[in-house]
């Protein structure tokens, strides 16, 4: 896939989530969305995992969608950690590692990776590894 550019549209995409639901990028319309793609391997996935909490912690989930993406082929285990650390985000757990339907959409070779998507549907940040390039990005991208 393509890397995505700033200000392009994002893709339309239809997956499962981890509790059985499909979640849709149509679903998902009229709010900023932050696609994180992680792994329960991935120490740098979830390190900073407080100071992604902190960053995210001002928006409502009317604000900001968030869908946090395991890139890994076990499919319980992201499960069990969501559950533990009580996050309130969409999971997918697809068990296809690098080859899941997102990370194939969006390009991912690396993680923590985090694409912003604002309430029009615009690509804000195509992706980065750097959470204060994110943590920077977030008010433009929920703004009315």
């Amino acid at each position: 896939a393509a890397r995505l550019a700033a200000g392009s549209p994002a893709p339309s995409f239809a997956v499962t989530a981890a509790d059985g639901s499909t979640l849709t990028s149509e679903a998902l319309r009229g709010k900023a969305q932050l696609i994180f793609f992680w792994s329960t391997w991935s120490y740098p996935s979830w390190r900073r995992l407080d100071e992604l909490k902190a960053a995210l912690g001002a928006y409502g989930p009317d604000a900001l969608a968030v869908v946090a993406v395991a890139c890994e082929d076990l499919i319980e285990r992201p499960k069990e950690f969501f559950a533990r650390e009580k996050l309130p985000w969409t999971l997918v757990a697809e068990g296809k590692e690098w080859h899941n339907t997102l990370a194939l959409l969006y390009d991912v070779n690396s993680l923590p990776y985090y694409v912003l998507i604002d309430r029009k549907g615009r690509i804000v940040i195509p992706g980065t590894t750097k959470l204060e390039a994110l943590a920077e990005a977030l008010p433009r991208a929920t703004a009315e």
